[in-house]
């Protein structure tokens, strides 16, 4: 059976195709279009969906969109009516939303791909965040917990989930209603700190790190923790039904002070060596970030332990866009409760469509289906060919008109090629460069779904020299000097720099872990001010090549772990096909790019 996966109409629209019941493409429709948290119907991602699987769309059996939208149709009317008649024009937005979008979704379905509608089936948005961590974990039973901003009415979600000879059995045992949402609360402070909502919540974790939780009591008057685990919202200092920028009032701003201006820049060095002193407003931003970082991190704790005494399961797979906090998933492994927690590596409404599919899948499909193991590089395959095409028709004036970044131009004849049969001989190129301190876009294959880079389309470096991460920062991705990077290793070298915390996979970057104080000079471009970072572990057996590059970098600079960050500009979503990766290239002052075997390089000028 192949049902496609749909989600679109609020932000990081995605599709993903399940055939005979195994996830076999994921991809947010951003990948594609180049947009960033594109919301647009998923046309791009569809058909590279379709292509990559062989399918034309009259071969589809179901498609499942991802939420309902009349139930989500009716709590937002509902909510734009409660603070009527000052919500007046959030009322009548909401009203015209619905006319061109929730009641026709399964037409529009329909229209664009050409089949009947009555095979477009609605899916419960945590139904299908449920889905996508469950089989993400890739056990036989599971407490499944989900958490984010809003689906329909609810905001949270525990779900104990087993599969059985008659098919995968879910059995809610807890629902958080709108407006109680752990999710909103955060992204309320993300707006009110100056960071896009649905964007900036990683901002407001890295800048958590910068302060003191001083405005803790304030914070937990706004979000309370019940005894059996639950969060309420204290919602006398919040404003959901208006159409207001920020949703607050004016008790929000007498607890915590004025907002921050969007864009206002803040002195803060993940790196340690800010040059400005923070004034008072500063001070003020990162406390309350930390402050907020504190009560979240205590809210899914407490949520978690509801869902292992709901459960009596050992298994904790987790999903919904809170799930992406890698500080508050951190706090659950040290809680303990569980034998494993589980997180997929696009948790988010971005894994919405590959969601859907999979709930779809366990309801329609036969039970005796095996599915295969859901890895991160669900996306579209890198081409080589087309790269070098291109390269060999640009003329040295052609590539200068790309450059932006770059502090100076290429010699005449400074930009190299070469397809590289001896995959050693890529790895020995590629750390040969790194090691003398150089930038490397590293497109390997088929890219990650989900936010993070894991080596399907990275930018790597020297985790020890601070100095690379201070270029890569200023001239390839414009990046926010309170905002640290990530760090790729081996199993080995994350064992030897890491406290490790039982229970935890490390291979999706969706946790922090404490550095070890003795080996934190390897690591110091790729650790936050707090002594921790979010690695990546990485499996000889899953990315054997990724493995072997680590492996190198042990030999020629001492630990097997690189600086690895995604391979996108300020603004954009990470690249997907070679030629975004070459367009980027060309931009920005990266020294290579391999792309496959595609070796690229830029000879400088003296």
């Amino acid at each position: 059976m192949n049902i496609l996966g749909v989600s679109y109409g609020y932000h990081d629209a995605s599709a993903a195709l399940v055939v005979d019941g195994s996830l076999v493409f994921a991809s947010a429709e951003e990948r594609h279009s180049r947009v960033k948290h594109d919301p647009s119907f998923p046309s791009s991602a569809i058909d590279q969906a379709l292509k990559h699987a062989g399918l034309k769309p009259s071969d589809i059996d179901a498609v499942a969109f991802h939420e309902d939208p009349i139930n989500k149709l009716s709590r937002s009317m509902v909510s734009s009516l409660s603070g009527w008649p000052f919500s007046f024009s959030s009322f009548a937005a909401t009203a015209q939303e619905a006319i061109q979008n929730s009641f026709w979704v399964a037409a529009d379905i329909a229209t664009h791909l050409g089949i009947d509608s009555k095979v477009v089936h609605s899916v419960p948005h945590h139904l299908s965040h449920t889905a996508m961590a469950f089989h993400g974990a890739q056990c036989s039973a599971a407490a499944v917990m989900t958490i984010d901003a809003v689906g329909e009415w609810t905001c949270s979600t525990i779900t104990k989930v087993k599969k059985t000879p008659k098919g995968t059995q879910y059995q809610l045992c807890h629902a958080s209603p709108f407006p109680h949402s752990l999710g909103l609360f955060y992204s309320a402070f993300t707006a009110f700190l100056g960071f896009r909502v649905n964007h900036g919540e990683c901002s407001l974790m890295a800048l958590a790190s910068f302060g003191e939780p001083r405005f803790k009591d304030e914070v937990e008057a706004l979000l309370h923790v019940t005894k059996d685990g639950t969060h309420q919202l204290n919602l006398d200092y919040f404003d959901f039904s208006s159409a207001k920028n920020l949703p607050i009032n004016a008790r929000f701003i007498q607890s915590f002070g004025a907002p921050r201006p969007f864009k206002s820049p803040l002195v803060f060095s993940a790196f340690g060596d800010a040059t400005d002193t923070p004034c008072e407003d500063q001070r003020r931003y990162a406390d309350v970030a930390s402050s907020v970082q504190y009560v979240t991190t205590a809210a899914v704790a407490a949520y978690a332990a509801k869902a292992h005494k709901e459960t009596g399961l050992k298994t904790l797979a987790y999903g919904g866009g809170v799930a992406l906090n890698c500080v508050a998933n951190a706090a659950l492994l040290r809680q303990g409760r569980f034998e494993r927690v589980s997180i997929p590596t696009d948790p988010g409404d971005g894994g919405g469509a590959a969601g859907a599919a999979l709930a779809l899948s366990d309801k329609l499909d036969a039970p005796s289906k095996t599915q295969v193991a859901i890895g991160p590089f669900l996306g579209s395959i890198a081409d080589a060919d087309s790269a070098e095409s291109i390269l060999g028709a640009l003329s040295p004036e052609k590539w200068h008109r790309f450059s932006l970044l770059s502090p100076q131009p290429l010699a005449a004849d400074g930009l190299k090629w070469e397809r590289l049969s001896d995959p050693a001989e890529v790895i020995a190129r590629a750390i040969a460069l790194i090691a003398s301190g150089g930038l490397l876009a590293w497109v390997q294959g088929r890219f990650e779904s989900g936010p993070r880079a894991l080596g399907g389309r990275s930018i790597l470096a020297r985790a020890d020299d601070i100095s690379v991460a201070q270029r890569l920062s200023k001239r390839v991705k414009l990046r926010a000097g309170f905002r640290p990077y990530a760090a790729s290793m081996t199993q080995g070298a994350a064992e030897r720099l890491l406290f490790l915390e039982p229970g935890g996979d490390y291979r999706k970057m969706q946790t922090a872990a404490k550095v070890r104080p003795e080996h934190a000079h390897h690591i110091a471009a790729a650790m936050h001010i707090d002594q921790t970072t979010r690695p990546q572990v990485v499996s000889p057996t899953e990315q054997p090549h990724f493995h072997a590059l680590l492996v190198a970098s042990g030999k020629a600079m001492g630990e097997e772990v690189l600086l690895n960050t995604s391979l996108n500009e300020q603004g954009e979503p990470l690249v997907a096909s070679a030629i975004d990766a070459l367009a980027m290239f060309a931009r920005t002052d990266l020294d290579a790019l391999v792309i496959n075997d595609l070796f690229i390089s830029k000879e400088r000028n003296a």
